[in-house]
């Protein structure tokens, strides 16, 4: 009987496995296929206005499934860099995000300029790693030098809103006092009009979850695009899926879906939405946010789990099983992401990311072929098995 049982049983087994395995591939392609498409749109940035592209397609495909989707609009002014291009006499093109970068409160500017390591007019200032910037922007500012050369270990691209009175360019190139930079940076102020895209499904009670990813990044600067891959197209895919995957069923609680817009700018698609929507957030149980789900290899970290104790504990009871073994990075809260707005305001808010990879941030190497997916599947089922909460 003992061998007969085994022999009925294997085919439900192997079913089982078979089953789980095409879940998770068919997770992974969706993932794949969603990045490629938010990859698209020039960077999801302001130049060209690839962000507002997102956007619109973010809309279609929620309304595609059968959600009812509001663009909540909000405006705000914007410093980015436009164009950015250096080299050295002599010497090849430094690429823009990967060997220097512009900071965009730079006013822009067009020359050749020499490379000192003192204060001197009309010279890039080529500072010490020990002097810090605040100081060296105001001494520099007052001998007329036209900007500063800051050494870094690592090109971080941004936004800005605030002006600087001299050129700041950082890089990882090796300079010599006495170098000549043919310099052309380009510097635009804009007044935009952004958006949240926010898709709504009812559940049987009052209450519901917010689950959120931003959708924007820093687009194109000339030729170069920051696709912005893992940052935060990653996290916009895993909302799609999940909104997929609960589409028809019945849950104990609603599920607001936010695709957030400016959060590179600020975080300001999720503080413009805790201000607009306090009346609708007194129903919150929690707000979840997805933002860098591309990898995994590292194990999975949770910004605000090592501060909100009773939430956490709610939250890690629906952990997968073989989840348990996953290395885990426990932080207090922290304004990197759009769940900071929510927490300020007291909300019950987790940020989720999965650690590994090669490092891409901020920069154009973050492409959709760098992605692994290795710890998607995994935190899908997590937060689906936290939907389904009673």
């Amino acid at each position: 009987m003992g061998h007969l049982k085994l022999v009925l049983l294997l085919p439900s087994i192997i079913c089982i496995g078979l089953s789980q395995n095409a879940d998770s591939l068919a997770t992974v392609q969706f993932l794949r296929r969603e990045v490629e498409g938010l990859c698209r749109f020039d960077g999801r940035g302001f130049a060209r206005k690839g962000y507002q592209k997102a956007a619109r397609y973010l809309r279609r495909r929620f309304e595609k499934m059968g959600y009812a989707v509001q663009m909540d609009t909000f405006r705000h002014s914007v410093r980015y860099v436009e164009k950015a291009h250096i080299r050295p006499a002599g010497g090849p093109t430094w690429q823009v995000g990967i060997d220097f970068w512009a900071h965009p409160g730079s006013p822009s500017v067009k020359g050749t300029y020499e490379v000192d390591t003192m204060p001197r007019p009309g010279k890039l200032w080529l500072l010490p790693e020990s002097l810090s910037l605040r100081a060296a922007a105001q001494e520099a500012f007052a001998r007329g030098v036209i900007g500063l050369l800051r050494p870094v270990k690592k090109v971080t691209a941004t936004y800005g809103d605030a002006p600087l009175p001299l050129v700041l360019i950082e890089t990882v190139r090796q300079v010599e006092a006495g170098a000549r930079l043919h310099v052309s940076i380009q510097i635009r102020r804009a007044e935009v009009e952004n958006y949240n895209i926010v898709a709504r499904k009812a559940g049987r009670q009052d209450s519901f979850w917010l689950l959120g990813a931003h959708y924007d990044h820093l687009g194109r600067v000339g030729r170069t695009v920051f696709w912005g891959a893992n940052d935060n197209a990653s996290g916009v895919a895993f909302l799609l899926l999940l909104a997929k995957r609960i589409q028809r069923d019945t849950l104990p609680a609603g599920v607001v879906f936010v695709g957030f817009g400016g959060e590179e700018a600020g975080l300001l698609g999720a503080y413009y939405f805790v201000g607009r929507h306090a009346a609708e957030l007194r129903y919150l149980k929690g707000m979840l946010n997805f933002d860098l789900v591309g990898f995994g290899e590292k194990g999975i970290a949770v910004v605000g789990a090592a501060d909100q104790a009773d939430f956490w504990a709610r939250a890690v009871r629906h952990r997968p099983e073989d989840l348990a073994e996953v290395p885990y990075l426990l932080r207090p809260n922290a304004p990197n992401s759009d769940h900071y707005p929510f927490r300020e305001k007291g909300y019950p808010a987790l940020f989720f990311y999965l650690q590994g990879g090669p490092g891409y941030y901020h920069d154009p190497l973050d492409r959709p072929e760098t992605l692994s997916w290795q710890g998607a599947y995994g935190l899908l089922r997590w937060v689906e098995g936290i939907l389904r909460e009673e």
